[in-house]
C-alpha cells in the first residue's frame, strides 16, 4: 500500500465514532490484542470485538467514497 492510500485510510478512521476509532487504532495501528485493547480502554473483550466489527463495517462503506476498494 502506498503512502497516499495509508494516509486516506488513517483520515477515514479518524472520521469513525470515537469508541470505534479508539478500538480500530489500538488493534490495527497499535498492534494490540483484543485483551490488551480491552485493558487499555477499560471495557470487556466482547465490547472491543463488537466495536471492532462495527468500525470495520463502517470503514468498508466509507473507503470507496475515498477511492479505496473496501474489500
Amino acid at each position: 500500500m502506498d503512502s497516499y492510500s495509508s494516509r486516506l485510510i488513517k483520515e477515514t478512521v479518524a472520521r469513525l465514532p470515537p469508541k470505534e476509532r479508539q478500538v480500530i487504532e489500538a488493534l490495527y495501528f497499535g498492534g494490540l490484542s483484543i485483551t490488551e485493547a480491552a485493558r487499555l480502554i477499560g471495557c470487556k473483550r466482547d465490547t472491543v470485538r463488537s466495536r471492532e466489527k462495527r468500525g470495520l463495517e463502517r470503514l468498508k462503506k466509507m473507503l470507496p467514497e475515498c477511492g479505496i476498494n473496501g474489500n
